[in-house]
């Protein structure tokens, strides 16, 4: 309110004018003398002069009032006033409401009161101004200065107090003000010391408050109940509290050098119900302690920005707490919380270090920038809450610690919560340490966002990093993670997507390390794509888990680094109802698999680990169970198992499989190499170097329903040695027909192209089942020669079906069949089966044997010699006339009595069509 007509400089004439007419009085010999310690009127104009030294046996309180009109008091340069010995205030001025009183002007020094140093008790006035710079205020057993109003109605509109140094046997500035517009308070002059506790003390229903100070010993309050509320310290140290409350004021500022309370927090405001924002700065000091928090801020519908250096709490370094309604209603209001607390050290002794929440407003976003956190409890805490049914939307949470280290001692160094609202959680880091490292819930459809590539994150006992988005409002939500090094007790890194967006996990930066479980655990439901890459992982148990239910498409990259599992498996993939899955990795270790993959109902597999080796120590080195739908396709480097080297099991579906280990060796310790069982599907392709298994080094086993269409196409290029070499003796294709319908028939067949050693070290090198059978030997296989010995160690059973073995020559010099070692019987078996030699009839020396057995024996024109025993073989062509057909017969006749050549080809022929046998025509030589 405007104060009219007299002003503050008006008053301040009057004083000097009451100055000049007192000094005038004293020199003429006018009036009564002053005696020391005392006030007289002078003028008549409601001015009173203080003068004379203080004598603490004689002087009594200087009381004044009421009155109508102003009342000035001034003091002379040699004034005190010491009411110790008699008791009672020092200066006293009181108003009366029925007389007119407008201003109450105070201006003096070095006064010291029994009870209170300057005591005013107002009914009502105008202004009133206190200046105590001249000299010390002290109450020896109540206020320093007190002052009080009786009535709302009687509040001055302007209250001003100006000191030095003021000291309390209670308050050093005791001002309960009802009403006014603008309370000012200014200690710089001087320290303020209050012996109960209570440096500063003002209770004002005004529309401002401002409190500035030096030194104070004692709590710094200010309340005010409409207005502004404005605090500054930074000229000293506060031994106590600043503390502020406002229940209608837009804004609280505060702002301090340092401040030390031992008996409650360091600073502390609440603004509340309908009331206004709150401003902290504190890094004009280094220290703010607090006995419970270093700094603790509450407000009601809206924000909080806090900026500080040093700050030490009990219970929390700083708490935050904002709310979104008062009593009455829930509010829209736009509510943010700001905390930057990179100018020093956040620590707390008991609890979070910082604790920032906001409840129940539409929006809400909470950012905190930190250096150094350290606390007893949590680090970081930050939360959203809303009610469900509100519709509310929250706004986001966004924390940065890159210019520090934040620990947290028996809880997690950084946790973030967003509940049932929209609101993304983004967390950036330098180093942070906790019992748990990182935590981010959000619990509807915002995004989560972790970045911690800029320092490292420790679980001492239990997650490093943990992310979660439970989706529960339906919505989509994405995660991300990129990170440097992450160790921890439990799980390195895990994620939780529900009903939510894309899940990206990136730890190509460090390496991670789980003492007791998983290095990552990511799961995924009713969501999108699941992306994974990492550099180096050791962990107890599994190195990555990765699982997808009714979702999008799952990859994993890991060829940056190593991945190791002391206790579990490598790789371990699982979807069910989703996408592709697509496995890329350099060396991958695990105690049981190297990678198994599980799916079912999926799109497909592709894995790819020619950049590295994989081992499974106790289990497969790769093992894929497939259950209905998905093509498959793995393509390895080394492999090592336990048990199987690869394990491909496949369920119902008509999609078609590829295996290709050609660019490493394939290793069975205990099972078999290459193991594809349950095959019932389109088309399966092996391609592989060496492989080495107790079992099969490659066994393929499935039952055929009448509907499928199938070929098996195995190329092999190196040794493959088992105790069988490969067993298709458990590939049943008696129901792979369409019974009852006139459609084309199907294709059941299985292709063996070899241009390496396949060795069956119990006697059976290959053992064929009721397929169609083609068994291909190369002398190069696909441009690619063979390492070592080529040929077949032990027998080769074709079983049933119309089969075909051939020779096949590719290279300009020499030839397979005498390159080659061959020890071991072709058994034909059941149907018509049909050998092919890549050498002319005219090397064939000698044909022997009864029967179903031919032995036949060939010599090269270099002396090179070639010995094959075959069993229930139907049909011989070589290669000079590849389209004439011998039988076993004709064979041993031509062996027995040499004919012309001609005449040998016709009879070959003439064999051929007598013998009314199909001709089955050898494949394509492979490209």
């Amino acid at each position: 309110m405007t104060k009219s007509p007299r002003s503050q400089s008006a008053s301040r004439a009057v004083t000097k004018l009451a100055l000049g007419v007192a000094a005038g009085a004293i020199v003429s010999g006018y009036g009564r003398n002053a005696y020391g310690g005392t006030c007289a009127p002078i003028g008549g104009l409601g001015t009173y002069l203080c003068s004379g030294a203080a004598d603490p046996l004689a002087d009594v309180t200087q009381s004044f009032g009421p009155r109508t009109g102003d009342i000035n008091i001034v003091s002379a340069d040699d004034f005190g006033l010491d009411t110790s010995m008699s008791g009672g205030n020092g200066l006293e001025v009181e108003t009366d409401a029925s007389l007119a009183t407008d201003d109450i002007t105070i201006s003096t020094g070095n006064v010291t009161g029994a009870v209170a140093g300057v005591a005013i008790v107002s009914d009502r006035v105008d202004e009133i101004h206190i200046d105590t710079t001249a000299g010390s205020v002290t109450g020896v057993s109540g206020n320093g200065i007190d002052l009080k109003y009786r009535t709302y109605t009687g509040a001055a509109n302007l209250t001003k107090i100006t000191t030095g140094e003021v000291s309390g046997g209670e308050a050093g500035i005791y001002a309960p003000l009802w009403g006014g517009e603008r309370v000012i308070i200014d200690t710089t002059g001087g320290s303020v010391v209050g012996g109960n506790g209570i440096g500063i003390d003002v209770y004002a229903f005004t529309d401002e408050v401002t409190i500035s100070t030096a030194d104070v010993v004692g709590d710094v309050i200010a309340h005010g109940a409409r207005g502004i509320i404005d605090v500054d310290t930074t000229a000293g140290l506060v031994k106590g509290t600043v503390s502020a409350f406002s229940t209608e004021g837009p804004t609280i500022s505060i702002r301090t050098a340092d401040v030390i309370s031992n008996s409650s927090s360091g600073i502390d405001i609440y603004n509340a119900e309908s009331g206004g924002s709150i401003y902290v700065d504190t890094t004009a000091g280094k220290i703010v302690y607090g006995k419970r928090f270093g700094i603790n801020a509450k407000t009601v519908e809206n924000g909080i920005d806090i900026t500080t250096a040093n700050v030490t709490g009990a219970q929390a370094g700083i708490r935050t707490y904002a709310v979104g309604y008062n009593a009455y209603h829930f509010s829209g209001w736009d509510i943010d919380t700001a905390i930057d607390t990179t100018a020093g050290r956040v620590i707390s002794t008991e609890g979070d270090g910082i604790h920032s929440t906001v409840w129940f407003a539409e929006v809400s976003d909470i950012e905190i920038t930190t250096a150094a956190v350290t606390e007893h409890k949590r680090g970081i805490f930050a939360e959203v809450f809303l009610y469900r049914d509100r519709n509310e939307t929250n706004g986001d949470i966004d924390i940065s610690t890159t210019d520090g280290r934040v620990y947290g001692r028996t809880s997690w160094g950084i946790e973030a919560s967003s509940k049932y609202g929209d609101g993304d959680i983004s967390i950036t880091t330098a180093n942070v340490k906790g019992n748990g490292g990182i935590r981010a819930y959000g619990y509807e459809n915002g995004d989560i966002r972790i970045g911690t590539s800029q320092g490292k994150v420790a679980g001492k006992t239990g997650i490093g990093i943990e992310a979660s988005s439970l989706g529960i409002g339906g919505g989509s939500s994405d995660i991300e993670i990129i990170t440097a090094g992450v160790s921890a007790d439990q799980i390195a890194i895990r994620t939780r997507n529900y009903y939510g967006g894309t899940t990206v996990i990136d730890t190509t930066s460090g390496k991670l390390l789980s003492r007791q479980s998983a290095g990552v655990a990511a799961s995924a439901r009713y969501s999108d794509d699941l992306q994974i890459t990492t550099s180096d992982i050791q962990s107890h148990g599994t190195g990555i888990y990765a699982d997808q239910y009714a979702g999008g498409d799952t990859t994993i990259d890991t060829t940056a680094g190593t991945i190791r599992s002391l206790r579990g498996d490598g790789i371990a993939s699982f979807s069910f109802d989703s996408g592709f899955t697509e496995i890329t990795t350099a060396d991958v270790i695990g105690r049981v698999d190297g990678i198994i993959v599980g799916q079912d109902d999926s799109s497909g597999v592709q894995i790819d680990t020619t950049a590295g080796q994989v081992t499974g120590r106790r289990g497969n080195g790769i093992n894929l169970d497939l259950g209905r739908f998905g093509a498959s396709s793995i393509t390895t480097g080394d492999v090592t198992g336990g048990k199987d080297g690869i394990a491909l099991a496949i369920g119902d579906g008509f999609e078609a499989h590829a295996i290709d280990t050609s660019a490493g060796k394939v290793t069975g310790k205990t099972g078999d190499g290459i193991a594809v069982s349950g095959f019932d599907g389109k088309d399966l392709s092996i391609k592989a170097a060496d492989i080495q298994a107790r079992g099969a080094a490659i066994r393929v086993s499935g039952d055929l329903d009448e509907y499928a269409q199938t070929a098996v196409d195995l190329e092999l290029t190196g040794k493959a040695s088992g105790s069988i070499g490969i067993d298709m003796t458990g590939f049943d294709v008696s129901n792979a027909f369409y019974s009852g319908r006139s459609l084309e028939t199907p294709v059941a067949g299985v292709s063996v192209a070899s241009s390496g050693l396949i060795e069956g070290r119990d006697g059976v090198a290959i053992a064929f089942g009721n397929a169609e059978d083609h068994l291909q030997i190369y002398d190069v296989l696909m441009g690619e020669s063979s390492a070592g010995q080529q040929g077949i160690l032990g027998k080769t059973i074709f079983g049933e079906g119309d089969d075909m073995l051939s020779f096949e020559q590719t290279g300009s010099s020499g030839n397979i069949l005498y390159d080659g070692v061959f020890f071991g019987l072709f058994n034909g078996g059941e149907g018509t089966d049909t050998a092919m030699f890549s050498v002319g009839i005219d090397d064939l020396a000698d044909a022997g044997g009864r029967g179903g057995f031919l032995r036949l024996e060939f010599e090269s024109l270099n002396q090179e010699l070639a010995t094959l025993n075959f069993w229930q073989f139907e049909l011989f062509s070589f290669s000079d006339a590849p389209d004439v057909f011998y039988t076993p017969d004709q064979l041993r006749a031509l062996a027995a009595v040499p004919l012309p050549s001609a005449l040998a080809l016709m009879l070959g022929g003439m064999g051929a069509l007598v013998l009314g046998i199909r001709r089955q025509k050898p494949r394509a030589e492979a490209a």
